[in-house]
């Protein structure tokens, strides 16, 4: 008996998916002494022990921001969701299951087996 994707399942796997994908591509990544590194691209950087005067901080480290890594972080997410959306929507997560029998799009709904019943309208005596 073969398995049914469920839509369940699929919101499931895209739900782990979005989580590795945003912690890659935004949570943190390297630390170094008072340095702490966020993305593999590195769009923010805590410095802690190195602080200039005027900069944006958070507590007590200095925020620096990459704004081209920013925005090459988030265009990579973006691909990513889009790759990981189509991923499950191909295996059928996104559908979900139907029932033996429902009609397709809202047709006619054929009859299971060999019921003996033929197509049509009922016969009037």
């Amino acid at each position: 008996m073969t398995s049914v994707p469920s839509k369940l399942e699929g919101r499931v796997v895209f739900g782990i998916g979005t989580v590795i994908l945003s912690f890659l591509l935004f949570g943190p990544v390297a630390a170094w002494h008072h340095t702490y590194r966020f993305g593999i691209l590195g769009p923010m950087i805590l410095e802690e022990e190195f602080r200039v005067p005027g900069r944006m901080t958070w507590g007590h480290a200095d925020v620096i921001l990459s704004p081209g890594a920013v925005a090459g972080s988030t265009v990579l997410w973006l691909a990513g969701i889009t790759v990981l959306w189509l991923l499950c929507r191909q295996k059928g997560w996104e559908r979900g299951t139907a029932e033996p029998g429902a009609p397709p799009n809202g047709g006619p709904a054929e009859q299971p087996g060999n019921s003996g019943v033929s197509g049509g309208p009922p016969s009037v005596s």
